[in-house]
């Protein structure tokens, strides 16, 4: 568990690193939903830091932690190339998912795309995926 807690503040610290003069660092919360039957969802917390590029193209970076109904635990560090059109946006981005289970799952990288909706207030903003 040490050895992920530091792999986490590592990755978050990156973020500052990664994009300094980020458009846009802040707190999120999340829910995954587990596939088929399994009633095992997770709740967490993240850090999101999005750097603009152009009004169009975006990079979205993520630091989460999610904890399972199962007592299992799951850190994604991710990373999105996005595209916006006005509220709306769409991505694609890879990550890798490190977690902190029993039995023991193997950490692994994955890909996946997203599409969602980000409102932007004046200080904050809300988005759902």
């Amino acid at each position: 568990m040490k050895r992920i807690g530091i792999i986490a503040l590592a990755a978050m610290l990156s973020l500052g690193a990664i994009a300094p003069s980020a458009h846009a660092v802040g707190v999120f919360g999340t829910w995954w939903e587990a596939p088929g039957d399994s009633e095992d969802d997770g709740l967490g917390l993240g850090i999101r830091s999005k750097r603009n590029f152009t009004p169009l193209l975006s990079m979205d970076m993520r630091v989460s932690w999610i904890n399972f109904t199962s007592d299992s635990n799951l850190f994604p560090i991710e990373a999105t190339g996005m595209v916006k059109l006005g509220m709306l946006y769409a991505g694609v981005g890879a990550g890798y998912y490190i977690f902190d289970s029993s039995p023991d799952v193997d950490n692994n990288f994955g890909f996946y795309g997203l599409g969602g909706i980000d409102i932007g207030l004046k200080s904050f903003s809300i988005f759902g995926e």
